[in-house]
């Protein structure tokens, strides 16, 4: 589709993030697009979650990509881990008593 295209050319051969876009929607497609490579269900250390999004990117900055991928409500943090959000079809139901919980979007 459209939008996959347009990721394209930020990524390399290997299918990691080559480069970050700077407009808005692409941008959005490139967490996107980490978000969907982090495990559901799972909790992740921030050296985990770090890892992860090392594997994911070529020029490896885990914690601009956190902080946006917080930003943008694509992942949960607690105190001690890190987890995707919790989907339900398109939606996602974060507990309340969470305060540092956030919202998956749908983009």
């Amino acid at each position: 589709d459209t939008e996959s295209r347009a990721l394209v050319p930020f990524l390399d051969q290997s299918g990691r993030l080559s480069a970050f876009p700077a407009k808005n929607k692409k941008e959005l497609m490139a967490l996107w697009y980490l978000s969907q490579k982090i495990q559901a269900g799972r909790n992740y250390t921030e050296a985990e979650m770090n890892d992860l999004l090392d594997e994911y990117t070529a020029f490896h900055d885990p914690a601009t990509l956190r902080r946006r991928l917080y930003n943008k409500h694509l992942l949960n943090q607690t105190a001690d881990s890190i987890l995707p959000a919790e989907l339900f079809g398109n939606r996602c139901c974060i507990p309340a008593e969470n305060v540092l919980q956030y919202r998956k979007i749908q983009i």
